[in-house]
């Protein structure tokens, strides 16, 4: 799966979509989620997913499924009124799946500091949030109190889970706008 982005940027009016390619052929063999960006993918089983932030609704995630690369069935994953999206990722875990969605201050300039939601997500850049689910429909989201980081600006998440810890990947910005990678890991997203 790769981004097909003509536009390099978040006009909602330029077409972007998820190309799969046959790595062999280097032909593409499908074309998905027209209608979103900050795409993510993940496989589960036999089944390819694709998850997305609605461009018409960015307070909306879209999920993509398919059994063959081919034919994709397309729903809303969430709404959550009020907020502003970007990049997500989807793992799963022993109880079920998780997501991790990026927001930031940026996202709502004219909200006041203690507006819903710029009230979690504080001042120091990007902030992620997460949600969970036992079957990819019914979601209940954790703690807003405990987003991944008030303390230093997170973004561009890679959730990944391996032995009893869910390992984070993130950008970071540092003092005088320098961004580096960290890793992090969790068994409960609380420590």
């Amino acid at each position: 799966a790769e981004l097909v982005d003509p536009g390099k940027g978040t006009d909602s009016s330029i077409l972007r979509r998820v190309g799969i390619r046959d790595v062999e052929t280097g032909e593409f063999l499908s074309y998905v989620a027209e209608d979103s960006y900050f795409h993510s993918a993940f496989i589960d089983g036999d089944v390819a997913y694709v998850t997305g932030v609605c461009m018409a609704r960015r307070d909306t995630i879209r999920i993509y499924e398919s059994r063959d690369l081919i034919n994709w069935t397309a729903r809303d994953l969430f709404t959550n009124p009020g907020w502003v999206y970007f990049n997500s990722q989807i793992v799963k875990g022993p109880d079920g799946y998780t997501i991790i969605i990026e927001s930031g201050p940026d996202a709502y300039p004219d909200l006041p500091d203690e507006a819903y939601p710029k009230k979690y997500v504080g001042k120091k850049g990007w902030t992620m949030f997460f949600a969970k689910s036992p079957d990819l429909k019914n979601w209940e989201f954790m703690d807003y109190e405990k987003p991944f980081s008030r303390d230093e600006g997170t973004g561009g998440p890679a959730l990944k889970y391996c032995d009893g810890w869910y390992y984070l990947l993130a950008d970071c910005v540092l003092p005088r706008k320098i961004f580096t990678n960290y890793m992090y890991r969790t068994r409960d997203f609380e420590t």
